[in-house]
Parts: structure tokens; C-alpha cells; sequence
């Protein structure tokens, strides 16, 4: 449930549900008088930096498991008190976080790669 939850609300605050925090303060003001124009317009909304934001996230939340596997792992293999089974589940544990991790580092190239040929096969995007 809770992975859902951290999945989703990246995805809602990138389509447009106003949030609490977007609050002005002055600032627009102070920079019409600082300036003499108007402040640029919000973030670009384009399906790219949609995609580009919801794919950080995801990355995000994978690296903040691999930290929390890694640490219960350490745990787990230090309070052993010398338990063989403990240890080799502890190792096991730690063996899978680094292989998930490699498949995360694998999908981020991926993805880098995909989004950059797209984006120079459509000419958008990009600097």
C-alpha cells in the first residue's frame, strides 16, 4: 500500500493537483520591481519533463530501498553472535540489494539512452 502511495504521488503533483507549498510570499512583486517585467512563467509542463520527473522519482525511492536493505543486512549480519544461518541470510540479503541495485543503474542507462535518442530523432527538448 505504502509503495503504491509513493508511486502515485509523484505522478499527481506532475499532472497538476495544486500543492500547498507553491505559495508566491512576494516574491512575484518584488521581482516585477526589481526588474520592471513580468516573472517567468511555472515549469515547463511537457510530456518530457513529466516522464523525466516521474523516472527520477522512481530512482529515487529505488536507491532510498537498496540504503534500507543494505542497513537491515548490516544489522541483521552484526547482531548474528556468531548464528552461521544468520550470517548467510544477511549475505544473501546483502548479494540481492547489489544486484537490484545494478538492474536500477541498467534501467537509469536504458532510460538515458532511449530519452536522448528520442529527444534527437523529434529535435524538442534539450539544450
Amino acid at each position: 500500500m505504502m509503495l503504491a502511495v509513493g508511486l502515485v504521488t509523484p505522478v499527481l503533483f506532475q499532472l497538476g493537483v495544486p500543492t500547498v507549498y507553491a505559495q508566491d510570499y512576494g516574491l512575484s512583486q518584488t521581482y516585477r520591481v526589481a526588474t520592471n517585467s513580468e516573472p517567468p512563467a511555472d515549469a515547463d509542463t511537457s510530456i518530457a519533463k513529466v516522464i523525466g520527473s516521474m523516472l527520477n522519482w522512481m530512482f529515487g525511492i529505488l536507491g532510498f530501498i537498496f540504503l534500507m536493505l543494505m542497513i537491515w543486512a548490516g544489522i541483521g549480519w552484526m547482531t548474528a553472535g556468531g548464528n552461521e544461518e544468520k550470517v548467510k541470510k544477511s549475505k544473501v540479503m546483502i548479494d540481492a540489494a547489489i544486484g537490484g541495485l545494478v538492474v536500477v543503474f541498467i534501467s537509469f542507462a536504458l532510460a538515458d539512452a532511449i530519452a536522448g535518442a528520442l529527444i534527437a530523432a523529434t529535435g524538442t527538448g534539450g539544450p
